[in-house]
């Protein structure tokens, strides 16, 4: 089964944040730190830091949405919200469902391209990029070739 890809290259940094977590973050529920700030991981928590992601919103907005959003009874309108990430031009299709697992404590390493997906990834947009776009992207190879 091909593995489903994302829309844009910020996707892939933001799975990379999310994995990071996965494998940093105190067991579910529990607390402990996680990039050497106190913290409890939860749903709550993971949706925080997806919608951060997503949006660019930080600290008080999204710590105001955590509280209020936080249940005690264990239900949660999460995946809906997750779900509607694509129709509000969030994010894509592929990228909902991962944070989806992510939120609900699922690992996302499947998410993760092998070699082979993340060329013909990258050679997908490029070839979207319209012709000043390719030019912007030959000079920063080439910028970053000659600093290599």
């Amino acid at each position: 089964m091909e593995q489903k890809i994302f829309g844009n290259p910020e996707e892939y940094l933001h799975l990379y944040m999310l994995l990071r977590w996965e494998r940093t973050a105190p067991p579910d529920g529990c607390l402990g730190t996680l990039d050497d700030e106190p913290a409890k991981n939860t749903q709550t928590a993971r949706m925080a830091k997806v919608l951060q992601m997503v949006t660019d919103l930080h600290d008080l907005p999204m710590e105001k949405l955590r509280k209020e959003t936080e249940r005690k009874d264990g239900r949660s309108y999460i995946q809906r919200i997750l779900q509607s990430l694509p129709q509000l031009g969030l994010s894509s299709r592929e990228f909902a469902n991962c944070a989806a697992d992510f939120v609900g404590g699922k690992s996302i390493q499947k998410y993760w391209p092998d070699e082979e997906q993340a060329v013909r990834q990258i050679e997908q947009w490029e070839a979207k990029l319209d012709r000043e776009d390719r030019w912007q992207l030959a000079a920063a190879k080439a910028d970053f070739a000659g600093r290599h």
